[in-house]
């Protein structure tokens, strides 16, 4: 990390971890030819209307983890100025899993806090609310959870009070349930509590042992959440996009299209 980035993520707001890396397998008739996180809406890849969005809440500083054909996300996002952030790249050869994708982007984003978001999903969480409650409730690390009629696709948090004790697997019987929504508030510290080896899942090698070890914050959030993941969401999200511009989700005044 250059010495001007590390300056600026240690005296403002927390930097950034988007995950980038996915092949986008579901979404290969919309995304042959380019990352699922460029998948285009609304003339703009998503993944940059999930960084306007971020930007709005007041992130400057953003790392993109990439893999798959991450040239292509590079060139067309570059250092960020564009877009008004500064923007850095982690790239991995081979894909090393949610888990292994943050490690390997440990010395450019830093030791925390950081948030840590996937790059096909925008949950328009309140950010700023969710740095005060963790210091509020003196949470080591907070996920933000969204309700959900069905949980078929996500499993369900198991919470006691505001501290998530257990993420549980999808059910055979899809019910109501809070879900992790998949932006989380990393602490200082988090990459030591990481499993020691390059490949691993977050979500299923890292946080059960995070959430016995470290208090966890379920940040319950009411907030608008798609995850384009599915051609029916892609779809859908395309179709709220207006609204979203117009209720001020990307900011007031969006930098033109790029």
């Amino acid at each position: 990390m250059s010495e001007s980035m590390r300056g600026s993520m240690e005296s403002t707001f927390p930097p950034a971890l988007v995950l980038c890396g996915g092949l986008g397998k579901r979404l290969r008739a919309m995304v042959a030819d380019r990352p699922k996180p460029l998948a285009p809406v609304g003339g703009r890849p998503f993944l940059e209307w999930l960084l306007l969005y971020l930007k709005a809440q007041g992130v400057e500083d953003v790392v993109l983890a990439t893999g798959y054909l991450s040239e292509m996300i590079e060139a067309h996002f570059g250092n960020g100025a564009r877009l008004g952030l500064r923007i850095a790249y982690s790239v991995e050869s081979s894909p090393l899993g949610t888990g292994g994708a943050m490690r390997r982007a440990r010395a450019v984003v830093g030791e925390g806090p950081f948030f840590f978001v996937n790059g096909d999903t925008l949950f328009a969480v309140e950010l700023r609310e969710m740095v005060r409650a963790c210091a509020r409730e003196k949470a080591d690390l907070a996920v933000a959870l969204k309700f959900v009629d069905n949980n078929s696709r996500y499993g369900r948090v198991v919470l006691e009070d505001e501290r998530v004790r257990a993420f549980a697997e999808k059910p055979a019987d899809p019910s109501p349930s809070w879900i992790n929504g998949g932006t989380f508030l990393l602490g200082p510290g988090i990459f030591d509590a990481l499993p020691d080896r390059e490949t691993f899942s977050f979500e299923a090698d890292a946080l059960p042992a995070l959430i016995t070890a470290r208090r966890m914050l379920g940040f319950r959030q009411t907030a608008y959440f798609c995850d384009i993941g599915l051609p029916e969401a892609y779809h859908a999200f395309a179709v709220d996009l207006p609204t979203l511009i117009a209720a001020g989700v990307f900011g007031v005044d969006p930098p033109p299209i790029g």
